[in-house]
């Protein structure tokens, strides 16, 4: 069944703003920080993961990265100092690999998250009043757990509290 045309605009429109928005902020992130928009999700993702480490699965699904892209991305971040490959916390698989992150990649997050978030600010935030900020955080309120209910992993209300504040969790 094909989308009704209001649908057709709002799906568009959702695909052109996370083009834009990732590009953008991709764009910010190397001028300011000298890191690509995925390298900061992962170093953002472990600074907020507890003793900062995160198993490499589990990573791969909080930072949006594919296991391959995320694999090539860690050696990159971890030749300059940003993280380290420790032993798996999953104590169900021995064989898997963590990712902390280290006090020099710790810097790195403090250092880009003030003009990240300026950046998002100017992006999105400043065309928005209050109130047509509530009516997208209304519709990400069913569309985040309609996601979940339909099997798409996100971040659970635990590894990301702030996504879920307020929101029904699946």
């Amino acid at each position: 069944m094909a989308l009704t045309p209001d649908q057709q605009r709002a799906f568009r429109g959702l695909l052109t703003v996370s083009m834009l928005l990732d590009d953008a902020l991709d764009t910010q992130l190397r001028a300011d920080s000298g890191l690509t928009h995925s390298q900061y999700m992962v170093l953002f993702r472990l600074s907020e993961a507890p003793q900062r480490t995160l198993g490499m699965r589990r990573l791969a699904v909080l930072s949006h990265a594919e296991q391959s892209r995320l694999s090539h991305a860690v050696t990159t971040m971890e030749r300059r100092g940003w993280v380290a490959r420790v032993k798996s916390v999953d104590e169900a698989d021995r064989r898997a690999v963590s990712v902390r992150l280290t006090e020099a990649g710790m810097d790195i997050v403090r250092t880009a998250a003030p003009r990240h978030a300026d950046e998002a600010r100017r992006l999105v935030f400043d065309a928005l009043d209050d109130r047509r900020l509530a009516d997208l955080n209304s519709a990400l309120d069913r569309v985040l757990p309609h996601l979940a209910e339909l099997g798409l992993e996100l971040p659970s209300a635990q590894e990301d509290p702030v996504l879920w504040s307020g929101r029904h969790t699946p």
